[in-house]
């Protein structure tokens, strides 16, 4: 069978349309690489959205570092570090790492307005330290009693 990266578009588009996460991805990726023709980062970003809110970590990932470098959508850490970390939270490994870089970047403010964009109001921090490293025991835990 001949490869027709066109009508794979095509099919893609449809299946899409009608709500399929992977294909929303696929689809977004194409038109971000142009495999399929021209370029188009803001209609690869819309489709990256629409399955990242389906919980497509791929897309997740995928959107968070559009917004992050300004490809097809607005340059927008908080954004950014948003979709990164719910995509981290699927244990996208990239999508930590690559937050974590981010994260490094941002100020106190923005990490707490982050915060306020994607979780519940309980668990958004008042005050935020960056610190270089955790206290841990000498298996590897975290000691929290002393982070307080």
């Amino acid at each position: 069978v001949k490869k027709d990266l066109g009508e794979a578009a095509r099919l893609l588009r449809q299946a899409a349309v009608s709500g399929h996460t992977t294909a929303q991805f696929r689809l977004g990726f194409m038109l971000l690489t142009g495999s399929a023709g021209a370029k188009n980062l803001a209609e690869a970003a819309h489709w990256f959205r629409l399955s990242a809110e389906q919980g497509n970590g791929d897309a997740q990932l995928r959107l968070g570092y559009m917004y992050a470098q300004g490809e097809g959508l607005p340059r927008d850490l908080v954004r950014a570090l948003m979709w990164l970390n719910i995509s981290a939270a699927q244990k996208t490994d990239r999508a930590a790492l690559m937050r974590d870089g981010l994260a490094e970047l941002m100020t106190k403010e923005e990490v707490i307005e982050t915060c306020r964009d994607s979780l519940t109001a309980y668990k958004v921090p008042k005050v935020v330290h960056f610190r270089d490293e955790l206290p841990k025991s000498n298996v590897g835990k975290i000691l929290r009693r002393l982070l307080k």
